[in-house]
C-alpha cells in the first residue's frame, strides 16, 4: 500500500516528517491485517511544493497499475478488485483513471462527483502512443513497455472502439448525466480542469 501526506517543513523538519510518514504507512498496514514482524517501508519520495497556501493533495489510482504487475502479468483479479475497494475505502476525495468494469466500477461512478469520458479522436491517441512507444508510461506498471505493432494500433483505432464499448460509454453518459463530462480535445480538457477548479472540491 502506500500514502500520501503533505507537510510544512516551515512547522515540520523534513526528517521528522519522514518519519511521521513512515510511522503511518507501518500502522496503516498493521490495522490492515500485515504481520507487525514483516512490515518496512520500502521506498519513500519527497516532493517539494511551490506554495501550500490552499493547495490540494488528492490520492490518484490508476487502473492500469491495479490490473498489470510488471511486465503485463495480469494481477489476479480478485486481489485486482481489493485494491480498487481498498482505495476507496481509505480516500474520502479521490481521482481514480480507468474504466475496469470488475474493478468496483459501479461503486466509482456512485460515488464520483465528476465522470471525465475522454473521446480522442484517433489521430490524437496515435500521436499520444507514439510518445510513450517503447517507454513505460508513468501512470503504468514497472516493465510494462508500450508497444506500437500492428496489434496494439488496431485495438487503439478499432478493437477498443466497438460499438458495445461505445453503447456502455452511452449508458454511463445517460445514468449518471448530471455529472458526466465528455471531452474530446485537449481544449475541452483545460476548460473543463478550469471549470473544476473554480468549483467546490470533487471526487
Amino acid at each position: 500500500g502506500q500514502i500520501a501526506k503533505v507537510f510544512s517543513l516551515s512547522e515540520t523538519p523534513r526528517d521528522q516528517a519522514i518519519s511521521q510518514s513512515k510511522e503511518r504507512a507501518c500502522a496503516e498496514a498493521i490495522e490492515a491485517g500485515a504481520d507487525p514482524e514483516t512490515v518496512e517501508v520500502i521506498d519513500v519520495e519527497d516532493i517539494p511544493m511551490a506554495y501550500l497556501g490552499d493547495a490540494l493533495c488528492i490520492p490518484v489510482q490508476h487502473l492500469d497499475q491495479v490490473f498489470y504487475t510488471s511486465n503485463w502479468q495480469e494481477r489476479d483479479k480478485g486481489e485486482a478488485r481489493d485494491l480498487a475497494e481498498a482505495f476507496l475505502d481509505v480516500n474520502d476525495a479521490w481521482v481514480v483513471d480507468g474504466t475496469y468494469h470488475r474493478l468496483a466500477l459501479a461503486r466509482r461512478l456512485e460515488a464520483a462527483d465528476v465522470i471525465v469520458i475522454f473521446a480522442f479522436p484517433r489521430r490524437t491517441c496515435l500521436v499520444q502512443a507514439r510518445r510513450y512507444a517503447h517507454r513505460v508510461r508513468p501512470d503504468m506498471a514497472d516493465g510494462c513497455i508500450e508497444r506500437l505493432d500492428a496489434e496494439f494500433v488496431l485495438w487503439l483505432v478499432w478493437k477498443g472502439r466497438t460499438r458495445s464499448r461505445r453503447k456502455r460509454l452511452e449508458e454511463i453518459c445517460r445514468d449518471y448525466a448530471e455529472k458526466a463530462v465528455v471531452v474530446r480535445s485537449r481544449d475541452e480538457v483545460e476548460q473543463l480542469f478550469c471549470r473544476l477548479a473554480a468549483s467546490p472540491t470533487s471526487n
